[in-house]
């Protein structure tokens, strides 16, 4: 029984794990089909954007475990407020990062490439993605929040779409 509650809540966000990775081989084909050098430079992106994605998964941390404790204690309505601040204080948080990112993305990349063409499609990435940090602190702090009450299917079926269009 145990294992079957396990299995329920964890299907659905390893199901959304490989969904996100899925999209991101697609991308790779896509792209490395267009010119090796844009393959590079979603690369070098990624390296850099991780900042921002470890930033909010460690508030999807948190935020799980504060939203599980409050649910826990049969206090749903701290718990809706604990994720409404966590969503606050993320998206306020990743700003910074966000003006970094944005701002200094030709210097960041050369740290990893030489290629014009590498470099030039990096910052461009890295500007795109970087106007959407505040929406991926959002969504990683609700992800946070719907695994601490155990309702991780609802993490699949908005992120899923969310993921691809990304």
């Amino acid at each position: 029984r145990a294992l079957r509650r396990i299995a329920s809540i964890g299907a659905p966000l390893a199901s959304s794990g490989l969904l996100f990775s899925t999209v991101y081989v697609a991308l790779g084909r896509a792209l490395s089909s267009l010119s090796p050098a844009y393959l590079a430079a979603l690369g070098v992106g990624h390296r850099i954007e991780a900042m921002a994605y470890t930033m909010c998964e460690g508030f999807a941390v948190g935020t799980a475990t504060v939203v599980g404790q409050w649910s826990g204690a049969q206090r749903p309505a701290r718990a809706r407020a604990a994720a409404g601040s966590a969503a606050r204080v993320a998206v306020l948080s990743i700003l910074p990062v966000l003006l970094l990112v944005a701002l200094c993305a030709p210097a960041a990349v050369r740290l990893f490439a030489r290629d014009t063409v590498v470099v030039t499609a990096a910052v461009s990435y890295l500007r795109i993605v970087a106007a959407v940090f505040p929406l991926m602190a959002v969504e990683a702090v609700y992800e946070g929040a719907l695994t601490g009450v155990q309702q991780t299917l609802p993490v699949l079926v908005v992120g899923a779409p969310c993921n691809a269009l990304h």
